[in-house]
């Protein structure tokens, strides 16, 4: 396993580090979008664009990491949880952004 070996958890670590931080652009964006609507008393969108991500998040991260309900398949485990992060923070940002605010 993954357990042992320092140098292969540095590799892993930086992957998994390399991965979400693409994720940084898109979770300033829907802080900063939230903090204009809140100041104007606005807090549905937020919630909603928050509860919708973390289903996502929840969803791929139980399929893709975890390989339910795929008989035979453990799912991509450590690996696949930055990209489903990620994943759920482009959801999050395109639901406030789109639905909410373009639309």
């Amino acid at each position: 396993g993954e357990g042992g070996d320092p140098t292969l958890l540095l590799r892993l670590a930086a992957a998994y580090a390399a991965v979400l931080a693409c994720a940084i652009p898109l979770r300033i964006v829907f802080g900063q979008v939230s903090q204009v609507l809140s100041a104007q008393k606005i807090m549905a969108p937020s919630v909603v664009a928050s509860l919708v991500a973390c289903a996502f998040n929840v969803v791929f991260g139980v399929v893709l990491v975890l390989g339910v309900p795929v008989p035979g398949w453990n799912g991509l485990r450590f690996y696949a949880c930055p990209s489903v992060t990620v994943g759920a923070e482009c959801v999050q940002a395109f639901v406030l952004l789109y639905v909410f605010v373009y639309r």
